[in-house]
């Protein structure tokens, strides 16, 4: 824009008309078929709207094909946090020989302290939700070939499994990580 053209005055519609003429926009529709009102020169240029729809059409692909991306190769949590680790117990009287050991990568369920019975399952896969009293997590792991899945809440100082809501565990010891009870899960 040259110095002074602010200066003179124009009229609007004419100033638009300038604009569509530099950004070579068509010109607006106002006919009742949909077509211009008497100038058959309105319609697209050939080929444009061709282009438009293509360009539309590969951006289209190109967005599915990185969720398809994201949803193949998304990172897998497959370890607990350290914050977990331990021996868990409960008070309740049914189950006051049994205890839950959490590593960063294994489950151990013990059924006695008496004897080492208890199996230790590799952790396949971590997910984990917010809750506004804690976090829920589900934990599955493999049990003889089998996939399993154990779901808690963890509320800092304590764990309530999400089939025994009446039941809370907490920690009494710190894990046995070398894996010298029981045996490994399969």
């Amino acid at each position: 824009m040259a110095d002074g053209e602010l200066r003179r005055s124009v009229e609007l519609s004419a100033f638009f008309a300038d604009l569509a003429l530099l950004m070579r926009l068509p010109r607006k529709m106002t006919g009742k078929d949909g077509g211009a009102a008497g100038d058959a020169g309105s319609e697209p240029a050939p080929g444009r709207a061709g282009r438009s729809r293509h360009t539309a059409a590969w951006v289209s692909l190109a967005l599915v094909a990185i969720m398809v991306l994201y949803l193949v190769f998304k990172p897998v949590e497959t370890t607990l946090p350290a914050a977990l680790e331990g021996v868990w117990r409960t008070n309740a009287a049914a189950y006051a020989d049994r205890s839950l050991e959490i590593t960063p990568t294994s489950l151990s369920f013990r059924a006695s302290d008496s004897t080492a019975a208890g199996t230790r399952h590799r952790i396949t896969r971590v997910r984990r939700s917010a809750l506004p009293d804690g976090t829920l997590f589900h934990v599955e792991y493999l049990q003889d070939g089998s996939q399993l899945e154990f779901s808690f809440v963890w509320r800092g100082s304590e764990i309530q499994f999400a089939n025994q809501k009446d039941l809370i565990w907490t920690r009494r010891g710190p894990a046995d990580s070398g894996g010298s009870r029981g045996r490994p899960g399969t």
